[in-house]
């Protein structure tokens, strides 16, 4: 065979042509043209390519070397193509497989931070679903006294019928008006509804906890921040004590913007928490809206104690915090920022030390 007949152990790029005798004799096709005319090349990464051709003459005219060279440089040149489409493909699908890679880590990145914010709101949820769960608790027990009287009524009712045979309006009027039938009625009415009342409010305290939780799709699909703000609100209220105001602006736009709802409550409970906690004395929360250059910006103010320059400056920095350790874990605005970033929105921070601060969140809006 020809390979058997080339150098293939030389490492140096050879100056010029070469040729030798077939040394095969089993292949009759070669020993037709007996000699292999050959030179090698260089290719990236120290890899050397080898040319050859058969030949049935010893001596090669001259004229010929011009053409070699062309096929040669031809080869040289489309062999060097493919091993750099090879590697540009290779190297996509690392690169590929790294970006995969960081998505899922962003992700879970986002779905830790939203554990974290429940893991804050904890005490507050569970005081939050104590209240109605205490007093439905409390009606269930006066309604089961009803329940006693009723079965009072009832009994003196047969005993009456028992050793009369009969029961007249005023008999019966008398009883009713011992147990007080008219007034149970209209208290087990209310209690009744005050109890699905209850009921509802556990509900939808327990429906927001668990959609904000969720790690679900993150396709961004037309929504109303209207809600994404209510939701939010819902979930992180009772980290606003008694002394605190909220005053939410943001109910009546009819612009939508382009996201995912639930990594949007994400990014304002992370806000509203840490409204709360810089508003520790009491305070007044204000949500407000404003409209520039068909986009939608949503203003969160708070009282609180506010910051200065170079705290706003490293809010966004993973792992920073103002909180005492073991209250915050420093990744909430962080995780928020980069939500925002993939929202193609636009944030900025106003604050001043005793004055309070503002996040300005601007997003696009895709119905102007």
């Amino acid at each position: 065979m020809v390979i058997e007949n080339l150098p293939l152990t030389e490492t140096k790029v050879l100056e010029s042509w070469f040729i030798s005798p077939v040394t095969d004799d089993k292949n009759q096709h070669e020993k037709e043209f007996g000699w292999v005319l050959y030179m090698n090349f260089s290719l990236s990464r120290g890899k050397i390519g080898w040319l050859a051709f058969l030949s049935d003459m010893e001596l090669v005219e001259e004229e010929i070397f011009p053409i070699l060279a062309t096929a040669r440089d031809n080869l040289t040149s489309g062999i060097r193509r493919r091993l750099t489409d090879v590697r540009i493909l290779k190297r996509n699908v690392q690169l590929q497989d790294s970006v995969n890679k960081l998505e899922s880590a962003k992700r879970q990145l986002i779905q830790s931070g939203k554990m974290a914010a429940l893991g804050q709101l904890a005490a507050g949820v569970a005081h939050e679903i104590n209240n109605p769960i205490a007093f439905i608790r409390s009606n269930m027990q006066v309604l089961q006294e009803y329940l006693e009287d009723y079965k009072k009524l009832h009994d003196e009712i047969r005993s009456e019928l028992a050793v009369n045979k009969s029961l007249d309006t005023e008999s019966f009027t008398s009883l009713c008006e011992k147990v007080h039938l008219a007034y149970i009625e209209e208290d087990s009415t209310d209690l009744l509804n005050s109890n699905i009342e209850g009921l509802n409010r556990v509900r939808e305290i327990v429906e927001n906890l668990k959609s904000f939780s969720h790690s679900g799709d993150v396709k961004q699909v037309q929504i109303s921040i209207n809600d994404c703000v209510e939701t939010a609100l819902k979930i992180a209220g009772n980290v606003f004590k008694y002394e605190h105001q909220v005053d939410n602006q943001v109910t009546n736009s009819s612009s939508l913007i382009l996201g995912s709802l639930g990594q949007l409550q994400q990014v304002f409970v992370n806000l509203f928490v840490n409204a709360a906690y810089a508003m520790e004395g009491g305070g007044k929360l204000s949500l407000f809206q404003t409209e520039d250059n068909h986009r939608l910006i949503i203003h969160v103010k708070d009282t609180g104690t506010g910051m200065d320059k170079e705290t706003v400056e490293k809010l966004f920095t993973p792992f920073f915090t103002t909180k005492p350790v073991g209250v915050g874990t420093g990744l909430g605005l962080s995780v928020s920022y980069a939500i925002l970033e993939a929202h193609d929105a636009q944030v900025t921070v106003d604050s001043e030390i005793g004055f309070g601060t503002t996040f300005n969140l601007s997003f696009p809006i895709v119905n102007a």
